[in-house]
């Protein structure tokens, strides 16, 4: 009889843990590969997408994204992942305004990552409206090598992508497509022709008169005041300023991986990236108490300081943890 109520309250626990977890998965958001996940309503593109490549020559590549909906579309910023072919080098990688505000880009090898965000507070640089046309956030430039094969097709290859829209209170929806990959045909470079020189007559030279030279009067020197060096200040030290102790959040129900680093979704993968960027951005500025936490959201308040609103102390905490994960 024991036996039967041990396992019976055995069984109870575990359906309740995993009511629990599925009430704490359906109301957060989902983790799943990007190239599947977005609404499909805004492309990403490379810009050119096909074209020649010349052996031996540098070339850019700009990451871009354009609207497929009809509605409007803000976003605050935009990422993606991408894999290029052994046939090219990578070279570099930057953010372009106005979305280089926050900016993580890595190369790694044939791997690129790239995490482009506008500024949290610049109103020259507000949430940007999409159009049909390319918006270009990101560029990359490469080399074709000498040794790459004439004939031979390089390609780019988006493997994550995410469009994160602004502007909806406590939200930052993905909005983007699994992205338009690009293929690029090497080719030879141009021989250019060598010409073919043209004689030409040389002038005989017509001797010319010598002039007698004339003295000079040789001027006497004046003396000049030398001036007296003024003494310069000595700069100032630039003082370091001590780092603040970061806020232990109060614990809750639901976990949140590095949520007191900026990771606002609380993405089970721990990733701080423009998902959360759009959270803080729609909080900064304003009073800690007026804030209206979602449940499966942490807070933006991440720093313990005396300061009662999100301001740029929350801001160092979540820059510098920006495009981070475990």
């Amino acid at each position: 009889m024991k036996n039967n109520q041990l396992r019976t309250i055995f069984i109870i626990a575990i359906l309740v843990a995993g009511l629990v977890f599925a009430l704490y998965i359906s109301r957060r958001p989902q983790i799943i590969d990007k190239r599947a996940l977005g609404t499909s309503e805004v492309d990403l593109v490379l810009v050119p997408t096909s074209g020649a490549i010349t052996r031996g020559n540098l070339f850019s590549v700009d990451v871009a994204m354009k609207k497929t909906a009809s509605r409007p579309i803000q976003v605050s910023g935009a990422e993606s992942n991408l894999t290029v072919s052994s046939n090219l080098t990578v070279n570099t990688v930057v953010c372009l305004a106005p979305f280089d505000g926050l900016k993580v880009t890595t190369i790694n090898g044939q791997q690129i990552s790239i995490l482009c965000t506008i500024p949290v507070n610049d109103s020259s640089k507000p949430p940007q409206t999409l159009a049909t046309s390319n918006m270009p956030f990101a560029r990359i430039t490469l080399t074709v090598p000498s040794s790459a094969p004439t004939g031979s097709t390089a390609t780019i290859q988006f493997t994550k992508t995410r469009v994160t829209e602004a502007g909806l209170p406590g939200q930052s929806p993905d909005v983007s497509t699994g992205g338009t990959n690009g293929s690029y045909l090497i080719v030879n470079p141009t021989a250019t022709p060598t010409p073919t020189a043209i004689p030409t007559n040389t002038p005989t030279p017509i001797p010319t008169r010598t002039p007698t030279p004339t003295a000079t009067r040789t001027p006497t020197p004046i003396p000049t005041n030398t001036p007296t060096p003024l003494p310069t200040n000595t700069p100032t030290p630039t003082r370091t300023p001590t780092p603040m102790p970061t806020r232990t959040p109060t614990p809750t129900s639901i976990p949140c991986p590095r949520g007191s680093y900026g990771n606002l979704d609380c993405s089970l993968n721990g990733c701080i990236d423009t998902a959360d960027f759009e959270l803080f951005r729609q909080a900064f500025g304003k009073a800690v108490s007026t804030l209206v936490i979602p449940l499966g959201q942490h807070t933006p308040d991440l720093l313990l300081d005396s300061s009662a609103i999100i301001d740029t102390g929350d801001f160092g905490v979540f820059s510098n943890n920006f495009g981070m994960c475990y």
